[in-house]
């Protein structure tokens, strides 16, 4: 299966017209599922990532402009994001396997990339109380 864009507009040619917050797909039907500049512009950030979760059967990628990005407060965007707050929610949502980058332009944020993996098997480390995680990660 090859790439599917959806978007609530018309407008803008998608595939499938549709809010990411309520996605039309079943459960894990799709290997990545990539959400570029689109969570900053929804009502319910939290309800979007667990769709995009739902959908997804190995990993999640969010791209989004840093809270202090000039890119950030444009016209349309109602959300504004740090690292700080894609850690808490994704621990809130009970998901632990994930990566957060911050992208920079003149030492100024720019983006940030979240990964989320979801073929995790959580492992418990014999000599201490740390638990790493095995993750199928499939390219």
């Amino acid at each position: 299966m090859g790439d599917i864009n959806l978007d609530l507009n018309s407008d803008s040619k998608p595939d499938i017209v549709a809010d990411g917050q309520n996605l039309p797909f079943i459960d894990n039907v799709f290997e990545t599922v990539r959400a570029s500049h689109t969570i900053e512009h929804l009502k319910n950030p939290i309800q979007f990532i667990k769709e995009l979760y739902r959908v997804s059967n190995s990993r999640v990628l969010i791209i989004c402009p840093h809270r202090y990005a000039r890119s950030a407060k444009v016209k349309g965007h109602i959300q504004f994001f740090n690292v700080t707050w894609f850690k808490r929610a994704l621990e809130n949502l009970g998901i632990s396997s994930y990566r957060i980058q911050t992208t920079f332009y003149l030492l100024r944020p720019l983006e940030i990339q979240v990964e989320i993996k979801k073929r995790c098997l959580a492992v418990k480390s014999w000599e201490s109380s740390e638990t790493n995680y095995m993750c199928r990660m499939d390219s």
